[in-house]
């Protein structure tokens, strides 16, 4: 019975974020998936290793499979949490900045003419 404990408050902390209206649906039942199966995985893990090598080792491995999967959920959102800024920035400049003056290459001046360069003051 205590086993299905992670389960429930899962599911119902979930549920609560749906009925405040912060969360919708279809979001939250994919968080609720995903938590529900690194719980589940960390807690096959945990019995395992408490059965295989003793109690003090299963605390450590059921830690390592949830940082497993938060670093695996980490990276593989990291592209697109990226691309979302850049876009967002991209738009902004587009709305906020002023295009950049064209020049013509045969119109092209040197910041320092030529005269006043001295190489050997470099």
């Amino acid at each position: 019975m205590l086993d299905a404990l992670p389960f429930v408050y899962i599911v119902a902390s979930e549920g609560v974020q749906v009925a405040l209206g912060k969360k919708a649906g279809p979001a939250a039942a994919k968080r609720t998936a995903f938590r529900a199966v690194k719980s589940g995985t960390a807690m096959a893990v945990g019995a395992g290793v408490a059965m295989a090598a003793g109690g003090l080792a299963a605390m450590p491995a059921a830690v390592a499979v949830h940082l497993a999967f938060e670093r695996y959920k980490s990276k593989s959102l990291l592209g697109r949490r990226l691309k979302g800024r850049i876009e967002t920035l991209q738009f902004l400049q587009k709305k906020w900045l002023p295009p950049a003056p064209a020049v013509p290459a045969d119109n092209f001046e040197p910041a320092v003419p030529a005269a006043d360069f001295d190489a050997a003051s470099v």
